[in-house]
């Protein structure tokens, strides 16, 4: 008996998180995927065209949910939803942890487990966006902020890295089930300078170009699974060659 191979690929929507400092231009990019709607949960959507679709500004948990409900099962044309961003997110998942326990601060709940809560709110909106994804035919693009944090290497010296501005449960298990994860950055040189008595100091200076980073380096958090190169230049048509929409 022959081996029941899968002959039919299909290109298929995927989930994208898109991290980088504020200002580089996130936002931007995620606007050039055919007819996205954005979701919300800062105020810099205010500066979208008029012509891009949003939701209100997204100020709960619960009413997160509840646009996505409203994508899951009303008709419309979108072909990408956009969250804007997953760390302010993040913020409105810990305060709906914090009302439900009681507490002030997501750190007050003991051993940490407001975290893992926040986690599995995460993982509910994971679902949803697999909905969509799934049975709507919609792209998935979670933008997020960049920080620096250090990353403990079991075989080498520990060392300062970028990541998205996110707590680890969640960062974990974003990276883990998005298809990409990439880094928007400004192309930087180091350039010796002059500190007297015969010193030297390296200066970083950027270049004004903005590339995005495609593959897990020491510097940044990334993967992919399009066969992309380490670094293309931060432009969506550059992006749109390695899929087809």
């Amino acid at each position: 008996m022959p081996l029941s191979l899968d002959t039919n690929r299909q290109k298929k929507p995927r989930r994208t998180l898109l991290y980088g400092p504020g200002g580089i231009g996130k936002s931007t990019c995620a606007r050039k995927f055919p007819a996205p709607i954005f979701l919300p949960t800062e105020e810099g959507a205010n500066d979208l065209p008029p012509e891009i679709a949003r939701f209100p500004l997204i100020i709960e948990w619960d009413q997160l949910m509840h646009y996505l409900g409203e994508l899951i099962q009303e008709p419309h044309e979108y072909r990408a939803a956009v969250l804007d961003t997953a760390d302010w997110a993040q913020a409105l998942s810990w305060r709906k942890v914090c009302r439900e326990a009681g507490v002030d601060q997501i750190g007050d709940i003991k051993y940490g487990r407001g975290y893992g809560f926040s986690a599995n709110l995460f993982r509910q909106l994971c679902q949803a966006l697999d909905y969509l994804k799934d049975h709507r035919g919609m792209d998935i693009i979670l933008l997020a902020h960049a920080e620096v944090e250090k990353f403990e290497d079991p075989e080498h010296p520990s060392y300062d890295r970028y990541q998205p501005k996110l707590h680890e449960h969640v960062t974990n298990l974003l990276i883990e089930w998005c298809d990409e994860v990439f880094f928007a950055d400004f192309r930087k040189v180091v350039q010796a300078e002059d500190a007297g008595f015969n010193r030297t100091i390296g200066k970083a200076k950027t270049t004004g170009q903005r590339i995005m980073r495609c593959t897990a380096r020491p510097a940044a958090m990334a993967k992919n699974r399009l066969s992309m190169p380490d670094e293309i230049p931060f432009d969506f048509a550059e992006y749109a060659k390695f899929r087809t929409f």
